[in-house]
């Protein structure tokens, strides 16, 4: 509040250096530690291995396997946190060839060093009941030494009211520590302290209580740990006697166990995604909702296993899952992948390290609004495995990158896990192919969403197409659509065509489908055109030529010229194209549409059946003469229409006045009416 201190967030990216303030002329040095939380794969020279962790910094950084040099590795931020939410940094990294003394993984930049050693076996100090009460004082404490992946308990007795036990003993830095009373029928607490006596953890425990105080060495030295009646907690452990009295008193046993940072009991997992590719082939990667089977040492049947999840906002955290089944025989358990899971480390829930899990996405619908178009239209993805700012979505070669979680793809939960996903088909159309579609992630590649069109079934209802060997139809038609996969759901992409000519697409849904999945019935929309129909999400990602043959309805001369030498015709009907080299045929005369801006000219109408049709008009000038009297027909690219005719066959007229200059035809006197 006074101006003197912020607090800052340091970022994935940071290395070791300076850090200053803008408009600072000083800057101090800050060392950015780097992590390694957990390490996958077999230690063998060529193997690869993949690593979790945070401050790899590429510029310094040194990896150790087994004490050999690493040369060949690559380091990818997937997640820059903010503080209350983790970093995560994958390292992928080859095994050097030489002679390895040991299995351990060790990371350094100039921050300092992290490592993680799998399936270390604890040693056992056994337990060290004391012989007289230990001293109530850290001067006196009781010394167990340095305890490294190791555990030892003492046994002793809290003989009254105001009485304290004191242990000491020797943390390496980032040592995990691990306290648990034996079951009894007494109340305690259970304090830790720093070698200055500054309380760092405590909590109390109550009879039969299996549940741990943990506590994490900040850096290496001796600490202290006091038990006490449970009543007993604000003591001072430099004061012999201090404190508050405390009724429960008698025996114990307190257990510690002491594991370095980065030591772990597992050893091994077991797991391969049933659908779609790892982005590491070879080592552990699963689907949510999938088991896998870890291996280790000292497994109790009460462990838990510990996932990575990611939220809808992108941030990172953790899970906690009861295995399905624990052997004890062979040291295994198994455990369902939840759907929240991300690629990360998976651990043991009283360990603070692990292995790596590789979670592959899978793609299962896709879903635009039927309607609008393809490109430039929401798309909805649904699956599992998504990740919010850490997934890419692809349709063949075009790729959609979401690198930030409020912006782009958007993932969220349909009550499920990272389920589904939403975002903007992007580039044009129709260079963005429809298909296939597969999400990407950290973890690895979906299968591709395996619907496809194969074929159209459809002959025009009228008119004649321009290619007899590919389907037609009259827009309005019902066609038939085959491939595999098909579904009520399928999004079918037409091309289209405006008043004005300017293409475009609209997305469909069939009217029914075949129980075999294999056919699906679709009506041509009214402003369809000739060009490629598609499915979203097309494993083939396939495109079906369909020709739009256009049909005239009816037809309306609006005016002629005074002087009779050409008409506004109204045309009604489908499928008419401004521009394209669109011929209008009245009689043996044809007029040519050369062009958007010339000739006749398209515009929409209102249809009783098909209601708005965009290109359901065209006016058209026709030079009259002999020559324009006769059926009329419309050509496109996709076709010509069936003639429009009728048929006079007599005019019956006598004229009420004057004398006609021929008595065996038809005469009449203008303004009347003649059959």
């Amino acid at each position: 509040a006074n101006g003197t201190t912020l607090s800052v967030v340091v970022p994935a990216l940071a290395r070791s250096g300076a850090v200053t303030v803008l408009g600072s002329g000083t800057s101090f040095n800050l060392q950015v530690v780097p992590t390694l939380r957990g390490v996958s794969g077999d230690v063998a020279a060529g193997n690869t291995l993949l690593a979790e962790g945070t401050g790899l910094t590429r510029n310094d950084l040194v990896i150790t396997v087994g004490g050999l040099t690493v040369t060949d590795y690559t380091v990818r931020t997937i997640f820059d946190g903010s503080g209350t939410n983790r970093d995560q940094q994958l390292l992928t990294l080859v095994v050097p060839a030489g002679t390895l003394t040991g299995q351990a993984v060790v990371v350094s930049t100039a921050g300092g060093t992290a490592a993680n050693r799998h399936g270390v076996v604890l040693a056992d100090n056994g337990i060290q009941a004391q012989a007289s009460d230990p001293p109530d004082t850290l001067a006196a404490a009781v010394s167990l030494g340095l305890l490294r992946d190791a555990h030892t308990a003492v046994t002793a007795d809290i003989g009254g009211p105001l009485d304290v036990d004191l242990y000491a003993l020797t943390l390496d830095a980032h040592a995990a520590l691990r306290l648990t009373v034996t079951p009894s029928a007494n109340y305690s607490t259970v304090r830790i302290f720093d070698a200055g006596g500054v309380e760092q953890a405590s909590r109390y425990f109550g009879p039969n209580d299996g549940n741990p105080l943990e506590f994490t060495a900040n850096a290496s030295g001796t600490y202290y740990v006091g038990i006490s009646g449970y009543g007993n907690i604000g003591y001072n452990p430099s004061v012999g006697g201090s404190g508050t009295s405390s009724g429960y008193t008698g025996t114990y046993q307190l257990n510690f166990e002491a594991m370095r940072g980065g030591s772990n009991r597992l050893s091994g997992m077991t797991a391969s995604a049933a659908s779609g590719t790892a982005a590491q082939a070879g080592l552990p990667s699963a689907n949510t909702g999938q088991t896998l089977t870890l291996a280790g040492v000292g497994l109790l049947s009460s462990d838990r296993v510990v996932f990575t999840t990611v939220d809808t906002n992108g941030s990172l955290g953790e899970q906690s899952v009861a295995p399905t089944a624990v052997d004890l025989v062979a040291q295994t358990l198994t455990v369902r992948v939840p759907d929240s899971a991300t690629t990360g480390m998976v651990r043991l829930e009283r360990d603070r390290s692990g292995m790596v899990l590789q979670v592959v996405p899978t793609v299962t619908d896709v879903t635009m609004n039927p309607g609008g178009g393809f490109v430039g239209n929401n798309l909805t993805l649904r699956g599992t495995g998504f990740a919010e700012a850490g997934t890419t979505v692809s349709f063949g070669a075009t790729q959609v990158d979401d690198r930030t979680p409020n912006y782009g793809i958007d993932v969220y939960s349909s009550g499920v896990g990272n389920s589904q996903l939403n975002m903007v088909v992007p580039g044009t159309s129709p260079a963005t192919p429809s298909g296939p579609i597969r999400v990407s992630t950290a973890g690895g590649t979906s299968a591709a969403f395996n619907q496809a069109l194969t074929g159209i079934t459809s002959t025009p209802a009228s008119g004649v197409a321009a290619d007899a060997g590919v389907a037609a139809a009259v827009p309005g038609q019902v066609i038939t659509l085959t491939g595999t996969g098909l579904d009520t759901s399928i999004d079918v992409v037409f091309q289209t065509v405006d008043a004005s000519g300017n293409r475009g697409e609209i997305v469909v849904r069939p009217n029914s489908v075949s129980a075999d999945a294999s056919q699906a019935l679709v009506t041509v929309p009214v402003h369809a055109v000739t060009g490629s129909v598609r499915l979203v999400g097309d494993v083939n990602g396939a495109a079906v030529p369909l020709q739009i043959v256009p049909a005239i309805t009816d037809v309306d001369v609006e005016w002629v010229a005074g002087d009779g030498s050409y008409a506004s015709v109204l045309v009604a009907g489908l499928g008419f194209v401004e521009g394209s080299a669109s011929e209008y045929h009245f009689g043996s005369l044809v007029v040519f549409d050369g062009g958007i801006n010339t000739g006749p000219d398209v515009f929409g109408r209102g249809d009783a059946v098909y209601g708005y049709v965009p290109n359901g008009y065209v006016r058209v000038t026709v030079p009259l003469g002999d020559a324009a009297f006769g059926a009329i027909s419309v050509s496109t690219d996709g076709g010509q229409s069936a003639s429009y005719s009728v048929n006079l066959a007599s005019v019956t007229s006598t004229a009420l006045r004057g004398t006609a200059a021929n008595a065996g035809e038809a005469s009449a006197n203008a303004g009347q009416a003649i059959t």
